[in-house]
C-alpha cells in the first residue's frame, strides 16, 4: 500500500531523498573506528546538512530507553480511578500522556518507519 505525502513534503526532490537515504545507509554501515567524513565528502548536501549528519553519527545511542505504564488505582476524590498514565524519558525529559496521546504518538512514529520503508 503507498502512503501519499503530507502536501508540506510535495516539494521534495526525489533525487535527493534517493541520496539521503543511499548516504544514511552507507552511514549505518561503518564501524565506529571508520571516518563518516570520507562517506560525506561524496554527497551534494550542504556543509550543514554533513554537519547534522555528522553529529547524529557521533550521538551516543540510548540502548536503555525508560519508559512505564502507571495505574491510578484510587485517589482521596474518587474510590476507584484505573486510569492508565504513559511516561518516557527521552532526552532526559520525562514525558506523561494518556491513553488516547500514547496511541496517537505510536500511530504516527509507525507511519514515519512505514513511510522510510516505502522510499528506501
Amino acid at each position: 500500500m503507498r502512503i501519499p505525502f503530507d502536501a508540506e513534503c510535495m516539494n521534495v526532490d526525489p533525487k535527493t531523498v534517493k541520496e539521503l537515504f543511499s548516504t544514511l545507509k552507507e552511514l549505518n554501515r561503518l564501524t565506529k573506528l571508520d571516518d563518516p567524513n570520507s562517506v560525506l565528502e561524496c554527497s551534494n548536501f550542504s556543509d550543514l546538512n554533513k554537519q547534522h549528519m555528522l553529529r547524529l553519527w557521533h550521538a551516543k545511542k540510548d540502548e536503555d530507553l525508560k519508559w512505564g505504564i502507571d495505574v491510578v488505582v484510587a485517589n482521596s476524590n474518587i474510590r476507584k480511578s484505573l486510569y492508565p498514565k504513559i511516561w518516557l524519558v527521552i532526552d532526559g525529559q520525562e514525558m506523561e500522556m494518556n491513553l488516547e496521546v500514547f496511541a496517537k504518538l505510536r500511530f504516527e512514529v509507525s507511519r514515519a518507519l512505514n513511510r522510510i520503508d516505502h522510499y528506501a
